[in-house]
């Protein structure tokens, strides 16, 4: 030991020299393994041993604690805390020897840094493993290689997010949206939804979809409360929806099928509604295109069990094989996930019905109408449910971590295990290519199955207040994006049963029975009190004839339209209330602004008239104007400050056809009426617009 002592006081000495003979000296000493020299690295000497698994002997734990810090030290790969990595000074392009059957090049931590890369790296076939396209086991085969593994995290994102959600944060794709869709619910009124509605701007979304299964529930349950109705609006339909879709008949639009004559009405009441109409549109179709699906629907939850068994085995085997297979525990943990869910019973029901076409808007023209349809019955999206929105976050919260793990495990590994590594990693790319196009998509399920249309006239009752709840829904969404603004409709009937108490339940009048000694010249004012019941508004109208495919009857021509419930007087009177489909238009002025023109020329005093074409916002200030018909030549006019509410008693003025022509001819209401005869043509649109809703409703 006191020549041990002697050799460690010589180790302090900087030269190589000395470093040679200290190394010649432990050769020759008894108590001191021979096999040390093995265990050292010499700096500068060319031959250099891989390190040997043994216990190191006090002497060269003591030699290397003393050693360590200097230039020309003594290295031990057991000793150093970067144990299995090669010594400083070793040149980067040296080929040392392998375990495996061919020469591993020394690139050090780079190499690992380099493969990391690989991971940002953008993959369409992942992409579609992930979002279930090649079925349930696709989603574990996604995972399987680390390659284009931050992107499988976006799409994980965006596949899990609502879709206003999914926008802002930039993860939508067009492989997303043909997955689970884009749609923004009823509720959505946040800067998110705001921005997805802004983005298709005139356009607006392609189609509105309903769930039925509340309006199911209740009528199972025959409970007596209205059923809140929850629509969403569609602006990009899934990829298994719009297959189901593509198989409209060719029919040529408003081509009117003439129904026959002897039919019986479903609803005694329905009569009452149309008795009181002189001239009924016999030659026009008002009924909407309801189409069925011919089978039914069946969409795999997940692909068949085959996958899920080979893809268990391959796990199996490769844990079995190597301990190296860190990065293969999102797709383990996934394919357990989806394993278990593949027990539970499919997701097929036939409660989404959609209305599929372009919204009427303003910016639509007469001569090129738009045509709706009306699917009653579509199927559920699988990959809507909540398992599949379950294992998109599970995938998004694991990868990114076991993927961070996994490299830092891999920098401080030799060359040799970071290639075994990647070639793992190519063997699982090439499996993941091979299982993407070898595997059956569940979409070409979808592909069988047809579409038909059914008349209307045969169509159960079931099926046509679901087509009733679609109008509705629709109605509402033509309020959120109306020019006038929500509030100026916040008194309009908004609910299937308030709207089958107006228009069929209430007696159907064309014109307010008006005492004769009310009806005076053109100059004098007379004032009648009225109550108003009910109010139908033109969003409500103009989504009854765009949904029953009316021709001509456009967003614009409809938007002075309504139909109103009024309680009628008492002389004359065989009901206390009676419907009268009526115009309105929201004027700029106030409500209690006097109407100064000359009384004796019946000329409007301004003699620079102003009218805005329809579709402008509203002024701060604004009154609400309805002309209810009185008679041939006669008009009831209320005005009603639009932030009160609308119904109730109101004092109607008595006009005639010249004083209306004479106030709108002012051109101060800032509207674009400016005659009788407009009055007259948007009150034949509501007249035609209550026929509509007589059919839908009936």
């Amino acid at each position: 030991m006191a020549l041990a002592s002697s050799i460690l006081i010589r180790l302090t000495n900087r030269t190589s020299t000395t470093l040679k003979k200290v190394v010649a000296a432990t050769e020759e000493m008894e108590d001191v393994p021979g096999q040390i020299r093995e265990n050292l690295y010499i700096k500068g000497n060319a031959t250099q041993t891989l390190p040997v698994f043994r216990p190191l002997c006090n002497l060269c734990e003591f030699a290397l604690s003393h050693t360590l810090v200097q230039e020309d030290a003594v290295y031990c790969p057991f000793f150093n805390p970067s144990a299995m990595a090669e010594p400083p000074g070793t040149n980067s392009s040296h080929l040392g020897s392998s375990p495996l059957p061919f020469p591993i090049p020394n690139f050090g931590n780079a190499f690992v840094e380099i493969s990391a890369l690989t991971t940002l790296i953008g993959s369409s076939v992942a992409e579609s493993l992930i979002l279930g396209n090649q079925g349930g086991a696709g989603v574990a085969w996604a995972a399987m290689s680390a390659f284009g593994l931050m992107d499988i995290v976006k799409t994980c994102v965006g596949a899990a997010s609502p879709g206003w959600l999914r926008t802002v944060i930039g993860a939508r794709s067009e492989n997303t949206d043909a997955a689970v869709g884009l749609e923004v619910a009823s509720s959505g009124r946040g800067r998110g939804a705001m921005k997805v509605r802004r983005s298709y701007g005139e356009r607006g979304p392609s189609g509105l979809s309903v769930d039925a299964s509340l309006f199911l529930n209740a009528r199972r349950k025959q409970t007596d409360s209205e059923h809140k109705i929850k629509w969403e609006e569609i602006y990009a339909f899934d990829k298994l929806t719009s297959r189901g879709l593509a198989g409209f008949p060719d029919d040529k639009p408003y081509e009117a099928a003439i129904a026959p004559k002897n039919i019986a009405l479903p609803d005694p009441q329905a009569y009452t509604a149309r008795r009181n109409i002189k001239k009924p549109s016999k030659h026009i179709n008002m009924t909407p295109d309801v189409y069925l699906y011919g089978v039914k629907p069946s969409i795999p939850l997940t692909i068949h069990g085959f996958k899920f068994q080979s893809s268990s085995s391959v796990l199996s085997k490769l844990e079995r094989a190597s301990s190296y297979t860190t990065l293969l525990a999102p797709s383990a943990l996934l394919l357990l996930f989806l394993g278990l869910v593949a027990r539970r019973p499919q997701v097929l029901d036939e409660e989404i019905d959609i209305i599929v076409g372009q919204f009427p808007t303003m910016t639509q023209l007469a001569e090129s109408s738009l045509q709706s349809r009306v699917v009653i019955g579509a199927p559920r999206n699988p990959r809507k449910a909540i398992w599949w929105k379950a294992a998109w976050i599970l995938g998004a919260l694991i990868c990114p971590l076991v993927t961070g793990f996994t490299y830092l495990f891999l920098a401080q590994q030799t060359n040799e295990i970071v290639m075994l590594w990647l070639m793992f990693q190519a063997l699982w790319l090439l499996g993941r290519m091979l299982v993407h196009y070898f595997a059956e998509s569940p979409k070409e399920v979808i592909a069988p199955r047809l579409l038909y249309k059914r008349p209307w006239e045969t169509l159960p009752g079931i099926f046509r207040e679901r087509v009733v709840n679609l109008m509705v829904a629709l109605s509402k969404y033509m309020i959120s994006v109306h020019p006038r603004q929500e509030h100026a409709y916040r008194d309009n009937a908004s609910t299937p049963s308030e709207l089958r108490r107006i228009i069929i339940e209430t007696p159907t009048m064309l014109n307010y029975p008006l005492n004769e000694s009310l009806k005076l010249s053109n100059y004098k004012m007379s004032q009648v009190d009225i109550e108003i019941h009910a109010v139908i508004g033109d969003p409500t109208l103009v989504s009854a004839v765009w949904l029953a495919n009316v021709p001509g009857l456009t967003f614009e021509n409809m938007y002075d339209t309504c139909i109103l419930s009024l309680k009628l007087p008492l002389f004359g009177a065989t009901s206390q209330y009676a419907t009268i489909p009526c115009v309105h238009f929201l004027a700029g002025v106030p409500a209690l602004e006097p109407l100064t023109f000359d009384e004796e020329t019946n000329q409007p005093l301004d003699s620079v008239p102003q009218f805005y074409a329809k579709g402008r916002l509203q002024e701060p200030q604004c009154t609400w104007w309805y002309l209810i018909p009185a008679g041939e030549r006669s008009w009831l006019v209320v005005r009603q400050d639009f932030r009160s509410p609308v119904l109730g008693k109101h004092s109607a003025e008595v006009m005639s056809d010249e004083r209306v022509t004479a106030i709108l001819s002012r051109g101060n209401l800032l509207i674009s009426i400016a005659h009788v005869s407009d009055v007259k043509s948007a009150l034949e649109n509501s007249r035609m617009a209550r026929e509509t809703l007589t059919e839908i409703l009936s």
